[in-house]
């Protein structure tokens, strides 16, 4: 009997992947487990495995095509086996026996007058991940023209459909472009929406001597550690400032009324791309030392702007960092992932006068550092004495 293999679930958020490898070729013997093809997604590049041995039957998409979680992939069976008949004959009797699939039907206007477009969509039906993609692009899907003997819209028709728009007036009628979002964009716009709209967020801001940052950074790459940054070493501090603060490395559970305060110190770093934002994740930061952890930092961000970041390295984050200072920056406020308590903007170094212990008039690096958190789950004086905490750190290196 054929086996299916569809595209599982990849992890959290991700909703459908781009084949960009096949790595083995129709006809070609597979064991469980060997990896056949190589897939992209919004956060890492993933192996798609076969859960079964025997002969590759079928490799349904073609490369660079956009397949959707529980879509069908690959198809391994016995040399030889019909398996689009045993697939034909599975799917009929699954039709006598359960209802009609969840698949939206066009509706007519409710002024009981109907548009051609509407009435030539009226048996047709939009697969819900389909329907999915229409309402983000913002697209009305009974008006994608369809050929002859079409009864089913899939998001590739809709993507296409919003593509031949571009250039067409936008909203209000004004003159531009709609530019549709890249999957890294789009999983970010969603999740930054969820944050904004279900947490109460608040932010705390506090001046930073950077001095001593700034002194420490040059004497590591003096002693031949060019790779120790600024961002290597508020990572280090963060970690150990989180040992001390664990409501921040934490996140709310509504469902359980609690705070979750996680046990792992697990540092994400945003990471701009051309494709949109990354946030690959350093593990176990507090048992790692500055070089490991600069060495770390630069290869994640060298996977994640070269699009071969890999899933492990994108999930598992208990707290975020992200510094806008190389771009000149002094301040900002950044939005929590909805799966923490606490996020940390950093601005960049700025000079200062100041007068020194014997009144001389001195110039001094400042540097800003903002947290966001969650107010179900920490309080602004918690927040305070973290930035305390991590002030102190970083101004006695």
């Amino acid at each position: 009997m054929a086996t299916k293999i569809l595209l599982p679930r990849l992890g959290e958020s991700i909703e459908e992947a781009v084949i960009g490898k096949w790595c083995k070729e129709i006809g070609e013997t597979v064991a469980r487990g060997d990896v056949i093809a190589e897939l992209e997604t919004a956060k890492a590049m993933m192996e798609l495995e076969s859960p079964a041995k025997g002969v590759l039957l079928a490799l349904i998409p073609e490369i660079g095509q956009t397949v959707q979680m529980g879509e069908l992939v690959a198809v391994v069976g016995k040399e030889g086996e019909d398996w689009q008949a045993q697939f034909a004959a599975e799917e009929a009797a699954a039709q006598t026996e359960t209802a009609a699939p969840v698949e939206d039907k066009a509706q007519a206007p409710s002024t009981g007058m109907s548009s051609p477009a509407t009435e030539k969509h009226s048996d047709v039906r939009i697969a819900p991940n389909a329907k999915r993609v229409a309402d983000d692009l913002g697209i009305d899907w009974t008006q994608i023209p369809l050929e002859d003997g079409v009864t089913r819209i899939t998001s590739e028709m809709v993507k296409a459909f919003a593509k031949s728009r571009q250039g067409a007036p936008a909203g209000g009628g004004l003159p531009g472009k709609r530019v549709a979002l890249t999957k890294v964009q789009s999983i970010t716009a969603k999740r930054m929406t969820e944050s904004t709209q279900n947490i109460p967020q608040f932010s705390v801001s506090m001046d930073v001597e950077a001095d001593s940052l700034k002194a420490f950074v040059q004497a590591q790459k003096d002693k031949g550690e060019a790779r120790v940054t600024v961002t290597a070493v508020l990572i280090q501090k963060v970690a150990a400032a989180l040992v001390e603060h664990p409501r921040l490395n934490a996140r709310f559970d509504a469902q359980a009324d609690a705070v979750l305060e996680y046990t792992d110190v697990n540092i994400a770093i945003a990471t701009a791309t051309p494709e949109g934002l990354f946030v690959p994740v350093l593990h176990n930061v507090p048992k790692m030392g500055i070089a490991q952890i600069a060495s770390g930092l630069a290869a994640l961000a060298e996977d994640a702007r070269g699009g071969k970041l890999k899933y492990e390295d994108s999930v598992g984050a208990t707290f975020t960092i992200s510094n806008l200072g190389m771009k000149g920056v002094s301040k900002f406020t950044p939005i929590i992932d909805p799966s923490q308590s606490a996020i940390l903007g950093v601005g960049g170094m700025r000079s200062e006068l100041a007068l020194d212990a014997d009144g001389k008039v001195i110039s001094k690096k400042i540097m800003n550092l903002t947290v966001t958190a969650d107010h179900r789950a920490v309080d602004g004086m918690a927040v305070a004495e973290f930035l305390v905490t991590l002030k102190n750190l970083l101004q006695n290196l």
